[in-house]
């Protein structure tokens, strides 16, 4: 929903994630972002791994170019990547024809096979439908949702991105709450939004995680 922080929302996750996983040892997670409307990501439009305007679709090819590299090479380290759309909508919206046709397939051949492959996604947008992703069954691949806002209370939305039982509605909520649901049969949740207490140490921490990843010489997106 506009206004309700979902880009924040979508960082801090990210960054949680990166922090979990080096207090606990573990490999460091690396970052490849989309982001159609060139708004939240600017400040690392010198990365290249964060992919804006006309060349947003250029996140989901070069996930995908990744996905075949360690399917082809599996004695490769598969450090976790994760590939964070902002916008999803829009940017399946921008595309057309026969290259919209090919960037969905890839969307979906990465979400069915990734979690193997320690690549894992993150899509934010204003309204999420199941064509968005060119297949009414990829929701069930998804772990978890968050709708913010008054999002969830739009009954197109809510059935397109929550497990609901038939009749079930979900309230709106005011900025910085949400409905929050882990797709294992469980009922969505009313959360709060915290917030964030240092902007500059969460950007130092998604600066590391763009920095980490390197694409395989052979599967650069083209252009």
């Amino acid at each position: 929903n506009v206004g309700s922080g979902k880009s924040v929302v979508a960082k801090m996750v990210v960054t949680d994630v990166f922090i979990t996983a080096h207090r606990k040892k573990r490999a460091l997670p690396m970052l490849v972002v989309s982001e159609i409307k060139q708004e939240d990501w600017l400040e690392f439009e010198d990365s290249p791994n964060v992919f804006l305007g006309w060349r947003a679709h250029k996140a989901i090819e070069a996930t995908y170019n990744e996905m075949m590299h360690r399917q082809e090479n599996r004695a490769i380290e598969r450090t976790p990547l994760i590939l964070l759309i902002e916008e999803v909508t829009v940017l399946m919206s921008s595309l057309e024809g026969k290259q919209k046709s090919k960037v969905q397939k890839m969307l979906k051949s990465i979400i069915l096979s990734v979690r193997s492959l320690k690549i894992y996604c993150l899509f934010v947008s204003q309204v999420m439908y199941s064509s968005d992703l060119g297949d009414s069954n990829l929701r069930n691949q998804f772990s978890a949702v968050l709708g913010l806002g008054n999002m969830a209370s739009r009954s197109a939305v809510a059935n397109n991105i929550f497990d609901l039982e038939p009749g079930q509605k979900l309230e709106a909520l005011p900025n910085r709450y949400g409905w929050y649901q882990e797709m294992n049969g469980s009922q969505p949740i009313k959360v709060q939004v915290r917030n964030v207490r240092d902007f500059t140490k969460m950007h130092k921490v998604l600066k590391k995680m763009l920095e980490q990843y390197q694409l395989p010489n052979d599967s650069a997106p083209e252009g």
